[in-house]
Formats: structure tokens, C-alpha cells, sequence
């Protein structure tokens, strides 16, 4: 599988072509769009998706623009029909975006940003600023599901023979499986076909890019049961070298299979199984140090955390040979210290290159269960069962602070057996590089009944849901190693906790149609949903926060809390016209308090005050929002078009963010969530997609979002000092995207032919909540990126397809998030977006 196999190929396919002359290239443009539109042979798209010429093509055939059956209102309906901010791609939106992983969705989704952390395999969603940080104990204010079943996952994945791809903004506490404040992403897989037939794909690029996907559906048992096989295997080198210890950072291996089957014993009864097995190496990349603060510097009135440039530099306060020993034992730290590299070396490195002292790698096994009954109890009532189970098992040993400097390490110091820790034969500490690992089990159920009434004016759902989750995380870490044993450094912390949550609810939701009674057009739907959670923390064998006590008591292993609370949604909706919807939502929803950890459940500062107690503890969020929007599916000038958009306001108390203090007494951590009393997020999202021509399709995409913390209830308490917060982070003001597909005059006999040229861009944002106070320098300038795709279906009548791409064509320098401990650590450091990705690809449909 490389790119001899793939030139071979081409070279075959294309010798099919030789006996068409000239003359047939010159049929014009509407006549080949015209006999394209009748086609009916088989295709497949670039995700395997099996689809027939006609729908796949219909964008270059005729006036037609594509549209996508979403759920998320848990039955399937038109894109334009629902009145809520969705953004949904189908598998030909997929595969001409060239979206092949969550990293991608950010360029064709507004108001969505996909944040790094410390790496390539440490992402997170933010929808219209509401997110979760890296290493805190909040639940995130996104949920991505798969199947309908919450997916549970620790790093980057590669998107394959899926169906949709959909994106649910604002709360969503109703009608899905866990109450969430910024939305939800929908991946749905192909289900099985009554066919006989599949696909086979492959892909080949730059940084040694091979990617092999296929999928084979079979009908069986004379059409009863469905069976569908789906795999993928993907192998990329690495994009960054690694100057420390040579490495290329970026690696990927990921292998995937998923096995659908679709039981049909009646016309009444289906009963859907899909099982999927995902396999993760490789490594993530590393971030570039950005920030280290000089002691004595201070922001806003608040002194500055300065312990990695006190600690690393020749004026070492540790002791007099300090520094020498260590220059001998860490050779590639720069003889002036870590403010010093950061002024003089890093700048010039080269921006895909990376200093980093930690060994970074990724390890993941994720296996997923879903199964969906449905039951027709009679025209009117559907009675549907939802059976999931997610696992994620995840090893990483990530980016540090992207220095030649171990400010801090993914590690613990290995014990001597006898209360102390081994050293080799100069008396350097040595280390047991576990790396982070994190458990993730999740099991879930829910029972629906849907139906219609009142001589189908009334359309409702009601049932009830059920979710258990086991999540044991084990954090071990090393702070400030010099090389120097005695002086309480280094500093050897490890946190190790389990953490259950269970969560039961009931919802129910309906919709009424006015025209029934005379009021053409007119709905109103309204929905609740009463939600039971119990979050339970354990401290396990090895944690800090097990073993030490406070001037009161034991510290306890065990600790729980018990939260309830309603979510709703009303809403109104006005077809004006077949092609005009307008309609105007309000909805409240909350995520669940919880448990920091990291941290212990109470801390003595060992200055003789008082004990601070329930430091490990924080508070639900609660939001609501008003939305008013519009969607438009027509024709304008005689032309097809598509425009969808919405204004909103959102209110959020108690806003769950992560704080990086630096803790009273010798307890270290990574990560805290406090509740930060108030924001505002208000903004506008629109997507329109227009066709002028047969021969081009162009759309545009855009977000403005304004996210801040109100005035006045900005300030949270940590540890029992008040830190202030803002700007509001992970949230660009401005963001969009803009797209043209041509599709090239080409005979019929030939193939169907199309370019597609891409540009996102957005401004800046900071990837701190507190650059105001103790964490300052977290902005990331905006950029803006160019993306290309060629395509050539059905090459001279056959079932091949190639296409030719390439992201980020301008080879952009571009920041994708950071790692903010400048509070803790005294660092910032940045994670960099990918350079110039190109390659080429051939499918073949049997």
C-alpha cells in the first residue's frame, strides 16, 4: 500500500481512456451536466459511502443542492424543516471538505473550535464558547455520540464510512443522553444496504501518508439480516522533528473495524447492532514554550508565578555546583536558563520543530457497542430501544512545556522500597515512566416512545434514560528536576482516582402543528427533562490525596455528591413558505457538579491558618438561552440556494473553568475547575450555499460570537486566595469559511470532473480563562488557510474514482491552543496547527 501501488492504478484506469478523441472533449458544459443527471451507476464517496451517481452528483446535474436528514429531534427530518442551529455534513459534504477527523470539522462548521492542549491527541470542542479544560474534573459541555450512544474516546480518531456528521448548538438537555451547555456532535455510521456490494480506498501523501479503507455489505437469509464490514487502517509519519532526541512527532497508527448488522424479521420490527474496535499509536506532537515569567514580573496587580525561570538558570538557588551538574546531566538546556532559550533559540528553530525534554507518545484501545430496536406498534406509535457501551483506554506521555527544560515530566521518581527513591551511580534520581492513563467505561439505555395524535397535529417523544460511567485516571508526574537530590527537589506528585457517575432521567417533548386548527405553518414545541446524578471519587492506591492528612483528620478515600435539576426547551416556528421557516427557541440546561482529582478534599497551608476544607469540590453550571433563526431552502433569480441563520444569547452561572494555582503547603496538581459566577456568550451564525450556474456551486460560512465573564461576578476563590477571570477563552470573535466547486465540461463518456478550493480563517483567542491575572501572554494570533481537491468520478464508465487534495496550501504558520501554567509553573506553552498536507487517492466500488 504506497504510492507506486496507487501510480500503477491510475495508469491502468487511465489507458481505458485513450480511444476517446478529441471531439468528445468538446461537448459543452450544460450538455455533459445534463447526462450526468441521468446516470444511475453506483459510486462511492470518498468515505466509502455507497450512494448512486444521480444523488452524488446532483450538485453538477441539476439545480438541486444537496441536502442531509438529521435527528435531532430523534427522528429523521430535512435540514431546512428544523427549527434549531444545526450544521450537518453527509458523506459527499465529508468527502469533498476532505474531513477525515474531529480536527477537520472546525473549518466547515461555525461557531465550533477544536482545541489542543498539549498535542495532536489532546482535543476539545468548544461550541459558542462553552468547553471543558484539559485535566479537570468537569463533564464535557460537549458530547459527541455515535450511534446515539455517548463515545467515549482519549485522542484524535480517523472519521470512516459514516453516513453524517452532524453539530447541535446551544444547550442541549432534552432529548439527549447527558444535559450539556454547548451542544452536541452526531456521527452516524452507514447502516447495512439490501446489496450486495462495497468499496475499497486507498491513500497516499506527504509525510509518508498510506491509508487503506474498504467495506463489504452482504444481504443474508433471504434479506432478513443485513451485514455490514467496515474497516480502516491509516499510517503517517511525523510532521515535527524533535531537535532533543530526533525524533518525528505527529506520528499516526490507527487501525479500525466496525461490523454493522441490521435485522428485519417483519416489517414491524428492526433490530440494529453496530460493534466497532479502534487501535491508537503512534505519538502527538509537542508544543513550543511561549511564556516564562521573570520574578518579580506582575499583571494587574497580581505577582506572577516564577518558579521554572527561578529554579532553571545559573543563579540556581538549589546549591553552588547546581547548575554545572545539571548542564552535565541535561547537555541540550540552554547555559543561560529557560528565559534565556525561550528569548534566544526557540524563536529560531523553525516553527514544525519542536525542543522537547519529555518522550511523547499515544497508546489508545476504544471499543463500542450500540444497539437499536424498533418496534411499529401501529401508524402512529414507534417503540424505540437504545443499548450502548464506550470504552476508552488511553496511554500518553505528552509535551511537557515544550523546552529542553523537565519544568515538569509525565512521570513518577521510582521508589527504593523503603520510603525513598532510587538514584543511579552519580546520585541522579531515576524515573518510572508511566505516563498518564486514563480508564473510561460507560454503559447506557434508553427507552423512547414517539408517536402522533390528534389526527397527527400533535407529534411527541417521551421515555427514559439510564447512564453509568467508570473513569479511573492515574497522573503521575515529576516537578523541577535539576539533577540535584536534597533540597525538595524534584518534587514527586501522583494523582491516581477513580470517579462514578451515574445518571438517570425521564424527558418527554411534543410538538403541535397550528394548521389544523387554521393556522397554516405555525408550531410549538415544548420539552422537558428531570435529570438524577451521583458523582462518586475514590482515591486509589498511590494517590497523594489518599495518603497524607489535614491538622483535623485523615484525608477521606471516598467522597460523593448528589445533584438534580430540570432541563427545558420552547419553542416557535413559522413556515412561511415551502421555502422560509422562522422560528424562535428558549432553553435551559446544566452539566453536574463534581470532583477535582487532583486535589484533596481539604488542605493545610502549615502557616498555623485554618485548614481550608472541600477543595476538591465544585458546583453544576447552569445556562439558558434565547435563539431566533431563520432557514431558507429555494430557488433566488431562478437559482438554488440555501441559507441558514441565527442570533442567540446565552447566560451561563457558575461557570466550570480550570485555574492552574499554585496550591498553599507542598501539595502540587495540574488542574482545578472552579465556578466562576457569570458569563454572557452573544452572537449571530449563518451558512449559505448558493448555485449561479450548473457548472458552480460556492457557499460561505461565518460565526461572530462575543463571549465574556460579566463585570463584577468575574472572580472565583482558590485554595482561599480570589483570582480574577477574562477573557473568555477557546472562543474566536470571528470565524468562517468560504468554498467554489467547479465542475469541469468534460464528456460524459469520461467521468464527472470537479474542483473545489477552500478558505477558513478566524481572529485570535486565548487559550486561558485568566489572562488578565496569573496567566498572561495566552493569545494566539487568528490565520487564515487554503485547501484544494480535485476529483474525477467513474473514470470512462468504470466503478474507479481518483481525487487529488491538499490542506493548508500555502504552508501557514498557525496556533491550534496552548497549555496555560504560567499560575502553577510559571510557563505557557503553544500548540501548532499541521503545515502543507497533500496526496491522492483512487476508490473502487464493487
Amino acid at each position: 500500500m504506497n504510492k507506486r501501488v496507487l501510480a500503477a492504478a491510475v495508469t491502468s484506469i487511465g489507458s481505458l481512456c485513450l480511444g476517446y478523441g478529441a471531439g468528445a472533449a468538446a461537448q459543452d458544459s450544460d450538455a455533459a451536466a445534463d447526462t450526468a443527471a441521468t446516470s444511475t451507476t453506483q459510486t462511492p464517496a470518498a468515505d466509502g459511502t455507497a450512494q448512486d451517481t444521480q444523488a452524488a452528483t446532483a450538485a453538477a446535474g441539476d439545480d438541486q443542492i444537496a441536502t442531509v436528514l438529521v435527528t435531532a429531534r430523534r427522528r429523521e427530518e430535512k435540514l431546512e424543516k428544523v427549527p434549531t442551529s444545526i450544521t450537518a455534513l453527509g458523506a459527499q459534504q465529508l468527502t469533498q471538505q476532505g474531513i477525515v477527523s474531529q480536527s477537520d470539522l472546525q473549518s466547515a462548521v461555525p461557531g465550533l473550535t477544536v482545541r489542543q492542549t498539549q498535542g495532536s491527541n489532546s482535543l476539545t470542542f468548544s461550541i459558542r464558547g462553552q468547553t471543558v479544560d484539559a485535566f479537570t474534573g468537569s463533564r464535557s459541555a460537549v458530547v459527541p455520540y455515535f450511534d446515539d450512544v455517548q463515545l467515549n474516546s482519549g485522542g484524535a480518531s480517523t472519521f470512516f464510512d459514516l453516513e453524517s456528521v452532524q453539530v447541535l448548538k446551544g444547550p442541549q438537555g432534552t432529548l439527549f443522553g447527558r444535559n450539556t451547555t454547548g451542544g452536541a456532535v452526531l456521527y452516524t455510521s452507514t447502516k447495512p444496504k439490501d446489496e450486495l456490494g462495497g468499496y475499497a480506498r486507498l491513500r497516499v501523501g506527504n509525510y509518508g501518508l498510506n491509508e487503506g479503507q474498504g467495506a463489504f455489505n452482504a444481504p443474508l437469509f433471504d434479506h432478513s439480516l443485513l451485514v455490514r464490514l467496515a474497516a480502516d487502517v491509516t499510517y503517517r509519519d511525523g510532521w515535527q522533528k524533535n531537535l532533543y532526541d530526533g525524533r518525528d512527532l505527529g506520528e499516526i497508527s490507527r487501525q479500525s473495524g466496525r461490523l454493522s448488522a441490521l435485522w428485519k424479521p417483519n416489517d414491524a420490527l428492526q433490530n440494529l447492532t453496530v460493534a466497532e474496535v479502534d487501535h491508537s499509536g503512534g505519538n502527538s506532537t509537542a508544543t513550543r514554550l511561549k511564556t516564562v515569567n521573570r520574578c518579580g514580573d506582575s499583571n494587574n496587580g497580581y505577582a506572577l508565578n516564577c518558579a521554572a525561570d527561578y529554579l532553571f538558570n545559573p543563579n540556581t538557588p538549589v546549591g553552588p555546583d547546581a547548575w554545572a551538574n545539571y548542564l552535565a546531566h541535561n547537555p541540550h538546556a540552554d547555559p543561560d536558563g529557560i528565559a534565556a532559550y525561550l528569548d534566544n533559540v526557540s524563536p529560531h528553530i523553525g516553527f514544525w520543530k519542536a525542543n522537547e525534554i519529555a518522550p511523547v507518545f499515544h497508546q489508545e484501545q476504544d471499543y463500542f457497542a450500540a444497539n437499536t430496536t424498533t418496534y411499529q406498534l401501529n401508524d402512529d406509535l414507534l417503540l424505540k430501544n437504545i443499548a450502548g457501551f464506550s470504552t476508552s483506554n488511553t496511554h500518553d506521555l505528552g509535551s511537557s512545556v515544550g523546552a529542553p527544560d523537565p519544568v515538569f515530566y509525565s512521570a513518577t521518581l521510582a521508589s527504593d522500597g523503603a520510603g525513598g527513591f532510587l538514584t543511579d551511580a552519580n546520585g541522579q534520581y531515576l524515573y518510572d515512566k508511566k505516563g498518564n492513563h486514563v480508564e473510561d467505561r460507560t454503559y447506557s439505555n434508553e427507552l423512547q416512545l414517539q408517536g402522533k395524535a390528534l389526527e397527527q397535529a400533535l407529534t411527541y417523544i417521551v421515555g427514559a434514560y439510564y447512564q453509568y460511567e467508570d473513569a479511573r485516571t492515574l497522573f503521575p508526574q515529576v516537578y523541577f528536576n535539576l539533577y540535584q537530590p536534597g533540597a525538595f527537589l524534584p518534587a514527586n506528585a501522583t494523582s491516581n482516582f477513580q470517579i462514578i457517575d451515574e445518571t438517570p432521567a425521564a424527558f418527554a417533548q411534543s410538538t403541535y402543528d397550528f394548521s389544523s386548527i387554521g393556522l397554516s405553518g405555525l408550531s410549538f414545541t415544548a420539552g422537558a427533562r428531570y435529570t438524577w446524578e451521583s458523582v462518586k471519587i475514590h482515591q486509589l492506591e498511590g494517590s497523594d490525596n489518599l495518603a497524607g492528612s489535614t491538622a483535623d483528620a485523615e484525608l477521606p478515600a471516598s467522597q460523593s455528591r448528589h445533584y438534580s435539576d430540570p432541563s427545558w426547551t420552547l419553542g416557535l416556528s413559522y413556515q412561511a413558505t415551502d421555502d422560509l421557516l422562522l422560528y424562535l427557541q428558549g432553553r435551559r440546561s446544566w452539566r453536574a457538579g463534581g470532583f477535582n482529582g487532583t486535589a484533596p478534599a481539604a488542605i493545610n497551608p502549615g502557616d498555623g491558618s485554618p485548614v481550608i476544607q472541600n477543595t476538591n469540590v465544585f458546583k453544576p453550571e447552569h445556562t439558558n438561552d434565547v435563539e431566533l433563526g431563520t432557514k431558507f431552502a429555494g430557488n433566488v433569480l431562478g437559482r438554488p440556494l440555501r441559507m441558514n441563520l441565527a442570533v442567540y444569547n446565552q447566560w451561563i452561572k457558575d461557570v466550570q473553568r480550570a485555574e492552574f494555582p499554585d496550591p498553599p503547603g507542598p501539595a502540587q496538581s495540574i488542574a482545578y475547575t472552579v465556578n466562576v459566577p457569570e458569563a454572557r456568550v452573544t452572537g449571530a451564525e449563518f451558512d449559505l450555499t448558493f448555485k449561479p450556474a450548473r457548472w458552480l456551486e460556492a457557499g460561505v460560512t461565518g460565526a461572530l460570537t462575543h463571549a465574556r465573564f460579566v463585570s463584577g461576578k468575574d472572580t472565583a476563590e482558590v485554595f482561599g486566595t480570589t483570582y480574577l477571570f477574562g477573557p473568555y477563552a477557546d472562543v474566536p470573535k470571528r470565524s468562517g469559511s468560504a468554498y467554489a466547486t467547479v465542475y469541469l465540461p468534460t464528456p460524459s463518456e469520461m467521468g464527472l470532473m470537479d474542483v473545489r478550493a477552500d478558505v477558513y480563517g478566524q481572529s485570535s483567542m486565548y487559550f486561558s480563562n485568566s489572562d488578565k491575572s496569573i496567566t498572561p501572554d495566552t493569545k494566539i494570533p487568528g490565520y487564515g488557510l487554503v485547501n484544494l481537491r480535485y476529483e474525477w468520478l467513474e473514470i470512462c464508465g468504470t466503478q474507479y474514482s481518483v481525487s487529488a487534495f491538499v490542506r493548508n496550501l500555502a504552508d501557514k504558520e498557525y496556533y491550534t491552543g496552548g497549555f496555560a501554567l504560567t499560575g502553577s509553573l510559571g510557563v505557557n506553552s503553544v500548540a501548532v496547527g499541521t503545515p502543507r498536507m497533500f496526496g491522492a487517492e483512487i476508490s473502487y466500488e464493487f
